[in-house]
C-alpha cells in the first residue's frame, strides 16, 4: 500500500464520526406515525370539500333547513347547476 492510501484510510477511520445505531424497526414506527398524521390531515381537508359538494347537490329548500336535513336527505338534484349555467 502506498503512503497516500494509508493516510487517507486513517483519516476515514479516525476523522469522520460514526453513524449511530437505531433500534430495529424505529424507522417503520416513525413512518406509520407520519402516515397516521397525514391521513388525519387529509380527512380534515377533504371533509369540508365533500360537504360543499353534497350541499350543492341538494334542493335549496333542504339546505336552508340546516345540517340535520342536509345529512338525512338522500335525494340529489342538479337543478342549482342548471340554474347557474342557464
Amino acid at each position: 500500500m502506498s503512503t497516500a492510501t494509508t493516510a487517507s484510510a486513517q483519516a476515514v477511520d479516525h476523522g469522520l464520526p460514526t453513524q449511530e445505531r437505531k433500534a430495529p424497526g424505529s424507522d417503520r414506527v416513525f413512518d406509520l406515525i407520519c402516515l397516521g398524521v397525514l391521513l388525519i390531515f387529509a380527512a380534515a381537508w377533504l371533509a369540508p370539500t365533500l360537504w360543499a359538494v353534497d350541499t350543492s347537490l341538494k334542493n335549496n329548500g333542504v339546505t336552508a333547513l340546516g345540517a340535520a336535513e342536509v345529512l338525512s336527505d338522500t335525494s340529489w338534484t342538479f337543478q342549482s347547476y342548471r340554474d347557474v349555467i342557464a
